[in-house]
């Protein structure tokens, strides 16, 4: 990521995810600023294009993921 190369070469404050920044906030390279506006990673996002004509491969990817995440 350019901007995250930039922050850390001393450029200038960047607004980057938590997520990218939080190893080099840990090291030393970056300085957090302003946490209360941390940005972080939106969540992930299966977009198909109708709920009630899901293909059955999909259908069962989706039900064995959302049961993942559930700690079934």
């Amino acid at each position: 990521m350019r901007l995250l190369s930039a922050a850390i070469k001393g450029a200038g404050i960047a607004r980057l995810a938590t997520e990218y920044t939080e190893p080099h906030v840990r090291s030393g390279r970056l300085v957090r600023l302003l946490e209360g506006y941390a940005a972080t990673l939106p969540a992930w996002h299966i977009y198909y294009p109708s709920r009630r004509y899901v293909p059955p491969a999909l259908r069962a990817f989706l039900d064995f993921y959302r049961d993942i995440l559930a700690g079934k």
